[in-house]
């Protein structure tokens, strides 16, 4: 309850911000009771099995531009046990660009990601992957990214 409870997730599309998890929380997290709980309301579901805490977010937008920015920011809490986090995609998705940091382990650091369109991109549209520093980095992926696990992120103390 405590990660929920912490947890930002907003997303942008174009102008309007379409989801804002802090203000659904508020409204539904009397809702989560008991050891195991899932919680559907909006096109937000939230589903703790005891072990894991799965969210997703479900919504239609119409297009009417060619080119519309969707934004995503999240700020996690999860447990020191966790080592990897993966960005899946349901649609085939032009340009991803991902930045990652992980905040209070001063002694761990980020592996650089791997991302899948490395498989199938070369030359100019290749993946560009960027360590800042120990604790952050970030990947574009230009051109079209297909369905499935788009990137992962693996930490490490040390």
């Amino acid at each position: 309850m405590t990660a929920l409870d912490l947890m930002e997730f907003r997303i942008r599309f174009g102008q309007a911000e379409i989801v804002n998890f802090k203000d659904w929380w508020a409204k539904h997290r009397e809702k989560a009771k008991g050891g195991r709980f899932t919680v559907q309301e909006d096109g937000i579901t939230i589903a703790y099995d005891g072990l894991w805490l799965r969210y997703e977010v479900s919504t239609r937008c119409p297009i009417s531009e060619e080119r519309t920015d969707v934004r995503i920011f999240e700020r996690s809490y999860i447990s020191t046990e966790d080592r990897s986090y993966s960005l899946a995609i349901r649609h085939p998705t032009r340009t991803v660009n991902v930045s990652f940091s992980i905040e209070g382990l001063s002694n761990w650091s980020v592996k650089p990601p791997v991302a899948s369109a490395t498989l199938y991109q070369r030359d100019q549209r290749a993946v560009q992957i960027e360590s800042l520093h120990e604790r952050s980095c970030s990947a574009i992926v230009p051109g079209w990214s297909l369905l499935g696990i788009a990137l992962v992120v693996e930490w490490a103390p040390g």
